[in-house]
């Protein structure tokens, strides 16, 4: 049986710090933990920014350009995702960040220079196909790293 830790915190009053903790536990009930494995997204160094303002591309019916904050530092954009709207916490990948494998560089897009990108669930690994940007909560925190929130332990008891 696997178990992610994440889930098993769930039901807990205090939370689990860490698979040790939880494997001395479960060896005490008398279950037996065959191991660990630890889940990582297929991104680093992707953060939560917002988007301030969105304009058509001057030369590309598809495109738009996108102005958005990482609540420092405001980054300039061109993105083909028809969903992109001012307000929205949207996934931010700087450049020099790794998104499956790949390196974010600047791009130049009909003619416009795009400093890093903005992501879709489909592109963080996250679903096997999405139509858009993916549009997070407010409740996080722009700048905040989203890989912790896509990372876990999971126990698989024998």
């Amino acid at each position: 049986m696997h178990i992610p830790l994440s889930w098993l915190n769930e039901f807990l009053k205090e939370p689990l710090s860490s698979f040790h903790h939880v494997s001395d536990l479960l060896t005490e009930a008398g279950l037996e933990v065959a191991g660990i494995e630890i889940i990582t997204p297929g991104f680093d160094s992707v953060i939560v920014a917002e988007v301030l303002e969105v304009n058509k591309h001057p030369d590309a019916d598809k495109l738009s350009l996108v102005r958005i904050t990482d609540g420092t530092t405001e980054h300039a954009l061109v993105t083909g995702a028809s969903n992109c709207t001012p307000g929205m916490y949207v996934p931010f990948a700087p450049l020099d960040a790794t998104v499956q494998g790949k390196k974010i560089k600047k791009a130049t897009l009909r003619g416009i220079e795009s400093y890093g990108m903005l992501l879709s669930a489909e592109e963080m690994g996250l679903e096997n196909a999405s139509t858009g940007i993916f549009d997070l909560s407010h409740d996080l925190k722009l700048g905040e790293p989203l890989a912790p929130y896509f990372s876990d332990e999971v126990i698989e008891i024998s």
